[in-house]
């Protein structure tokens, strides 16, 4: 299937990707060896800096750097754009999950309730929208970010997933997970992938390794009585994946799973990225 997005190098703390045909620069601080191939990167639309005391800013030399652009991944389609934030709309690495979360709504013999918590511009909800099943899934979207919810929003209906039922919430995750447990609210698959570090609605700050512990407890708390799925994704050099695996295995999920964790990891023709952990419970049935 095409895959519009290639990390073409990395190295001296940037990182140098191409979506479709646009070519960007951005820094990525755990790239802390050299750059494999210097000669490429002359060639790039966009390059995003963090500047201290200003603004972080988007610069291109050539004005080639697009407002909003389409890259398609695995048959759907994205659209991405450069935010202030220096992000994009999508986080490559995820894509074995993505994969995975594909499969198991393509292979389920149950009508199924999905999770997607941190959920960003929800790529997961486009995979799981696009299983070739008889089955409903039914998707519940959670964002602090109103605006990431409308991109969400905006990449189902770029798909024409629009008719699917999606449900769209902007809200603290904790905080929704907290009121779904009151209201004995379940689901099958639940899918997060917190950031190490962020603020509530509230103005609380969140911090991946204190706050990891509570967020797996709830989400256990709400899991159905036969689960399909739990992915758990971690950007948190201070958590390994030994660490996240035995959080999970403290959580005395069904007995008919398996857990395991893998490392994400961006490949490029001169030096890999690794972009963080994962943990996954799959249901054996």
């Amino acid at each position: 299937m095409k895959n519009d997005y290639e990390l073409l190098d990395c190295g001296d703390g940037r990182k140098l990707e191409k979506f479709g045909a646009v070519i960007l620069d951005r820094p990525c601080p755990q790239a802390s060896w050299k750059k494999g191939n210097k000669d490429i990167w002359h060639n790039k639309n966009g390059i995003f800096f963090r500047n201290k005391g200003r603004d972080n800013a988007w610069y291109s030399k050539d004005n080639s750097m697009p407002e909003e652009w389409e890259v398609e991944i695995d048959g759907v389609k994205v659209l991405l754009e450069p935010a202030p934030s220096g992000q994009v709309g999508i986080f490559p690495e995820q894509l074995p999950n993505w994969r995975l979360l594909k499969d198991v709504a393509s292979n389920t013999k149950n009508d199924l309730k999905m999770l997607n918590g941190f959920a960003y511009t929800g790529i997961a909800n486009l995979f799981a929208l696009s299983a070739e099943t008889d089955h409903k899934i039914e998707i519940t979207h959670v964002d602090a970010a109103k605006s990431a919810v409308n991109k969400a929003r905006k990449n189902v209906e770029l798909n024409v997933f629009d008719k699917k039922p999606v449900r769209w919430i902007a809200d603290d995750i904790v905080t929704f997970m907290e009121k779904e447990k009151r209201r004995e609210k379940t689901y099958d698959i639940i899918i997060l992938d917190p950031p190490a570090f962020g603020r509530t609605k509230s103005g609380k700050s969140w911090t991946l390794k204190k706050d990891l512990p509570y967020l797996l407890e709830l989400a256990a708390d709400i899991l159905s009585d036969f689960p399909e799925l739990v992915i758990i994704s971690c950007h948190d050099p201070e958590i390994n994946n030994s660490d996240l695996e035995k959080m999970i295995r403290n959580l005395e999920l069904p007995e008919n799973g398996t857990i395991y964790s893998k490392e994400l990891v961006l490949r490029s023709n001169d030096n890999d990225l690794p972009s963080g952990n994962t943990v996954v419970w799959r249901s054996n049935y």
